[in-house]
């Protein structure tokens, strides 16, 4: 079980189709959607020992997958290796198919702690509806989030400087 936000990078386009405020906003490089309250729950099965608390980063590696995303639930099936001596690493790979189409993607984790495993894994990823509407004082939804319709508002702005800050080192 797991709680947590998914957010991508909006295409170097003029959105004019934006619904708050009627607005027209340029999106580049560098521009990030309004993140998305996302839980998780699953299942895994395979040698694991030890314990470890781990933060994972997924990867949407093309348009498809994050249509994939948008959708307000996925199922999701993959694989994991972790290893953890006080500080490690863990490396997932998926498919996983929502109501938007079918997608793979994968993840990248900084783990702490002591252990080790390698797993397969099925997982259900769901939209919090609760926390978005609570965050964004609207009923948002996934899709609306994920493509820039509706903007990043100026709390998730340290978020976007972090994000550019590690994917420039």
């Amino acid at each position: 079980y797991g709680t947590g936000f998914v957010i991508s990078r909006l295409d170097n386009e003029i959105d004019s189709n934006s619904t708050r405020l009627g607005s027209t906003r340029l999106t580049g490089p560098g521009r990030w959607s309004a993140p998305s309250a996302i839980t998780l729950g699953g299942l895994g099965w395979g040698f694991q020992i030890g314990a470890e608390v781990q933060h994972v980063c997924f990867v949407l590696p093309n348009k498809t997958t994050v249509e994939a995303f948008k959708s307000s639930g996925q199922f999701s099936l993959g694989g994991e290796i972790s290893l953890a001596l006080i500080m490690g690493m863990s490396v997932e790979a998926d498919v996983s198919a929502g109501r938007k189409g079918v997608s793979y993607g994968h993840g990248l984790g900084v783990t702490q702690g002591l252990f080790f495993g390698t797993s397969i894994e099925a997982t259900i990823i769901a939209a919090r509806k609760d926390v978005n509407r609570s965050f964004y004082g609207e009923r948002v939804t996934p899709s609306q989030l994920l493509s820039g319709t509706i903007p990043a508002p100026p709390a998730v702005s340290s978020l976007h400087t972090l994000i550019e800050e590690f994917l420039a080192s």
